[in-house]
């Protein structure tokens, strides 16, 4: 009863850290937006996009997106019309893209800079990094983010999120499925915003 204690403790404090680093992540990206001159009118394709492709349902039932999901496609969407704003008039497109090429998009972002960074450092603490190799941090990351749509309930389970992550990889589930279609966007060409 006392580890069982100790370890919903423990997830407790790992859940309410990945909420801060969320709030920063926000925060970063927000301020990216104004750095960038983000404009009213693109800021109404962001929000407009958002409520009718990013929250809508599945078959009218289901949400399409978790809600861990839809902030960071929120914030993908607004960094990338607040780079490019000539994208506003391809708002739906691009949200479709990051909708359907959402996992690759999300290991490669600025935006999840710092996850990424953060599973780098578990990693080489965990000493599972060779030469301090890490190649599997932005899947990791992923796992962490995304641990309650993967349904995985003892966050601080390193064993548990790595195994996972590389389960998840061996799958084919981290791979570009939208190469063509950044391409035609423009989104490849984006300069990327200065990492955080």
């Amino acid at each position: 009863m006392e580890q069982t204690t100790a370890v919903q403790i423990h997830n407790e404090r790992v859940i309410r850290d990945l909420e801060q680093r969320m709030n920063n992540i926000e925060a970063w990206t927000q301020e990216q937006a104004r750095k960038l001159q983000i404009t009213e009118p693109v800021r109404r394709a962001v929000q407009r996009t958002y409520d009718k492709l990013i929250c809508s349902r599945k078959y009218l039932l289901m949400p399409r997106h978790s809600p861990i999901q839809r902030r960071f496609l929120r914030m993908m969407l607004t960094l990338a019309l607040a780079t490019d704003s000539s994208l506003q008039s391809s708002a739906r497109r691009v949200a479709t893209y990051f909708s359907q090429n959402y996992i690759f998009e999300w290991c490669s972002s600025p935006i999840t800079a710092p996850a990424r960074r953060m599973a780098r450092d578990m990693i080489l603490r965990a000493a599972d990094a060779q030469f301090d190799e890490t190649p599997y941090a932005p899947q990791l990351a992923y796992v962490v983010f995304h641990h309650q749509k993967l349904q995985i309930t003892n966050i601080s389970d390193y064993t548990e999120l790595y195994t996972r992550a590389l389960a998840l990889d061996a799958e084919g589930l981290f791979r570009d499925v939208g190469m063509a279609e950044r391409r035609e966007l423009g989104l490849h060409r984006h300069p990327y915003i200065q990492q955080h």
